[in-house]
């Protein structure tokens, strides 16, 4: 109390917001993370068996996603979604020039 004193110190409670709260915990929520990067996992895994309509419904619903989780400042997590919305745009936008492939192969025989 003297060091206080002497140095014009007022001792006061610490006062966070909720988001303040919530990027300190974060740490604490790797389980959600960890299920999070299954989640992705598994949506690469059946997106080779999705027509590129429903791969473009995947694509608006994971963006969606990484906006909220950027909004949330949930960097990381934002960054695996996009890292995710450019595979799955890659599929999709592969899936014609294979067959456009095929289609030459065959008209060649």
């Amino acid at each position: 109390m003297a060091f206080n004193t002497e140095h014009g110190i007022t001792p006061r409670g610490v006062s966070k917001s909720v988001d303040e709260v919530r990027f300190i915990t974060r740490v604490a929520d790797a389980r959600t993370e960890k299920e999070e990067r299954e989640r992705l996992r598994k949506v690469a895994e059946t997106s080779a068996t999705y027509n590129p309509a429903q791969l473009d419904e995947m694509i608006k619903q994971l963006e969606e996603e990484m906006r909220s989780a950027a909004e949330e400042l949930d960097f990381e997590a934002a960054a695996r979604l996009r890292d995710e919305v450019f595979e799955l745009r890659a599929k999709r936008d592969a899936a014609p020039r294979r067959r456009d492939a095929f289609a030459a192969i065959r008209a060649s025989k």
